[in-house]
């Protein structure tokens, strides 16, 4: 057989399988978050999430293992009042780009368990006091009390409507702090919770 015709047929074929096997599609969502180690509670900060995924199906699709990149804006703002009796109105943007490894198996059709970890990176952190707007980035002074690494946890349930779309509820928490805390040792960590709809392809 021609040495041509038999890579040509190797490489159609490879394709055809990897076809086969992995899946892809993409999400969309919304965060609510707070920040643990600020001194301020409750998911008061509202934040876009959005991302692309590819999964293997594996035991005939009632397990998965899964993995994309997520643009995600998590961070903290306040709804209380200063000792002076003026309006707190600190706001934070952590602006996050982020790739997770998740496991989802079939637990009750059509809801499915997912859990995992996300390693990110955190470029830009905006910060609005008083009506003044600052940007930190990685190269300024006062990144010093930001880790510009986080690793994190989630874990949550899917509802899976039909082959293409489906709605996920997620709690996500971080695993390493995400910088200074000057009320606890531990550090500050994300805290949040993560309504989103996907579509597979």
């Amino acid at each position: 057989m021609n040495r041509h015709l038999l890579t040509s047929i190797i490489i159609l074929c490879s394709v055809s399988i990897q076809a086969q096997i992995f899946k892809g599609g993409v999400e969309l969502g919304l965060f609510a978050s707070q920040v643990d180690g600020d001194n301020m509670t409750g998911y008061h900060k509202p934040g876009l999430h959005a991302g692309a995924f590819t999964y293997v199906p594996l035991r005939e699709d009632n397990l998965q293992l899964q993995t994309g990149i997520y643009y995600m804006q998590k961070g903290c703002k306040a709804t209380n009042t200063r000792s002076t009796g003026e309006l707190n109105t600190y706001h934070m943007t952590l602006h996050q780009i982020g790739m997770p490894i998740m496991i989802r198996f079939n637990c009750q059709k059509p809801y499915r368990f997912e859990a995992g970890c996300l390693m990110d990176i955190m470029p830009i952190i905006r910060i609005r006091m008083d009506g003044d707007l600052y940007e930190i980035r990685p190269e300024h002074e006062d990144y010093e009390d930001f880790n510009l690494f986080e690793l994190a946890g989630f874990c949550g349930v899917q509802w899976q409507r039909d082959k293409h779309w489906g709605a996920h509820l997620q709690f996500m928490y971080s695993i390493t702090p995400i910088g200074k805390s000057h009320y606890i040792s531990s550090g500050l960590r994300n805290n949040s919770l993560l309504l989103k709809v996907s579509y597979t392809f």
